[in-house]
């Protein structure tokens, strides 16, 4: 190596970090006036005790990585480097290709140079990284945990002493006891006094701005969810109010999408809550994730159980059939639609109806319209049209399957058609048009003819039987007079 070259690599260095000078962000307290004040002695508290250490916005952390690794092997150790220069070179150790926290030696010196003297700025940024860089099976992060555990007191800023003091900076333990304290205030909240919900909690440990959605914080969520299925409102309404910003509707922690799903849809895996528990829970994983039905939407659901997303199907399943009744019900004569309808609630009822799929006419489709503007339910807008609508537009058509077969209830004057799921003609359940052939054509079909006297029904149901072997009784089908 040229004698130079060291010189070279500390004065790219300190060129970069001359270059934000303007932009650097150092840790201070602005007093108020009347420091008598609540509110200003509030707010003082707040800067004081907050991990609010972020890089300058003009900071390119891979350029500043690649000037920082030129450093070390120029020079082997940071001695040199002022407190502004480490704390801005802190930001780029996990930036890069290669990263600098990965070198060997060099995540050790810089952490010998940067805790052995007492730069609160510099600690505070460190700090910021543990819960920014988190990962409980990272060697790297409880490195930094423990060295900045370790420090001594006269070091430590007022951020770190509350980080230890809430047990934070133990990688493995750390995000549980965080979600344990939450989930203390939380109960405190659920007794009846000041409500602490878990974003004011995080503020009052000074994780605050986007440390909200760090890695750490993220770990902490599923530790809560873990901890706490919801099977109440109170949990519920923490756990969603904590997972999505209510501003922009994302979902803070994707990382945490498996124990979400099981603190939301666990406690229903055999058993159903009322009807209003169901739509909310249905409208919140539609808008946070999409409806499971559909490949599009496999990102959102594929990191949760099979049995969890079978739960949402499920009552995404009565959902339709409930929708179709309904609407279609509205363009129906009375008479008949009440057998229809006491018909296919008994097989829904029963669980035989492992999914379902509307497709809507054009009154049907605009009736879904009306009653998701005044309902706020997200189901109604899960059903498709014809790409070319039938002459009558009242028509629709509900799509089922129950075992092997595919079933296709058609609304007025059809009929009831039925395929084997291998057939070719076999339509396929959530597409978003048909065409009104695709849904004929069956190699079995039933008009609705002497409904009253149980006709259409009693073949309907032992061509059920015969397939797939689901038995139903006509007094389950029956129309209560």
């Amino acid at each position: 190596m040229s004698d130079k070259a060291p010189a070279r690599a500390a004065a790219g260095l300190r060129a970069s970090v001359g270059r934000l000078h303007q932009a650097r962000h150092t840790w201070t307290v602005e007093r108020p006036a009347k420091l008598a004040s609540r509110q200003a002695r509030h707010d003082i508290e707040r800067r004081f005790n907050a991990v609010d250490a972020a890089p300058p916005e003009s900071l390119d952390p891979a350029a500043m990585a690649a000037r920082l690794l030129a450093f070390y092997t120029a020079h082997g150790r940071f001695d040199e480097l002022a407190p502004r220069e480490t704390r801005l070179a802190a930001w780029s150790l996990w930036s890069g290709d290669p990263r600098p926290v990965d070198q060997p030696g060099l995540f050790e010196a810089f952490l010998d140079h940067a805790l052995a003297r007492p730069w609160w700025s510099v600690v505070k940024a460190l700090l910021a990284l543990y819960f920014r860089q988190f990962d409980p099976d990272s060697e790297a992060v409880r490195q930094l945990a423990q060295r900045l555990a370790t420090l001594p007191k006269r070091r430590q800023p007022p951020a770190l002493r509350q980080a230890i003091a809430f047990g934070l900076l133990t990688p493995r333990d750390g995000p549980a006891a965080l979600a344990g304290y939450i989930a203390g205030c939380v109960d405190v909240d659920r007794a009846g006094s000041d409500p602490s919900p878990p974003l004011a909690v995080l503020d009052a440990v000074g994780l605050r701005g986007d440390l909200r959605v760090c890695p750490f914080v993220g770990h902490a969520f599923a530790a809560f969810c873990a901890a706490h299925p919801a099977d109440d409102a109170p949990l519920r309404n923490t756990i969603t109010a904590w997972a999505v910003d209510e501003k922009t509707g994302r979902e803070r922690y994707a990382m945490a999408r498996p124990a979400l799903a099981r603190a939301l849809l666990g406690p229903y895996r055999d058993g159903d809550p009322e009807q209003c528990v169901r739509q909310g829970l249905t409208d919140f994983f539609i808008g946070l994730w999409g409806d499971p039905r559909f490949a599009k939407n496999d990102a959102g659901w594929r990191s949760v159980d099979d049995s969890l997303r079978d739960v949402m199907r499920r009552w995404l399943t009565r959902a339709s059939v409930r929708q179709f009744l309904d609407i279609v019900g509205q363009d129906a004569e009375e008479h008949m639609w009440i057998y229809r309808r006491a018909f296919w609630t008994a097989y829904m009822d029963a669980g035989h109806i492992t999914d379902a799929w509307v497709v809507f006419g054009d009154n049907g489709a605009e009736r879904a319209r009306q009653s998701a503007r005044q309902t706020g339910d997200k189901s109604f807008r899960q059903h498709a049209t014809f790409s070319k609508p039938p002459q009558d537009k009242r028509q629709s058509v509900l799509l089922m399957r129950m075992g092997d077969l595919t079933i296709a209830e058609w609304s007025h004057n059809g009929s009831v058609r039925i395929w084997h799921r291998n057939d070719p003609g076999a339509p396929r359940l959530y597409q978003g048009g048909y065409r009104a052939s695709e849904l004929r054509g069956a190699p079995w079909e039933k008009r609705h003819t002497g409904a009253e006297h149980y006709n259409w029904q009693f073949e309907v149901a032992a061509k059920i039987q015969e397939e797939v072997g689901i038995w139903m009784s006509q007094s389950a089908y029956q129309v209560k007079k």
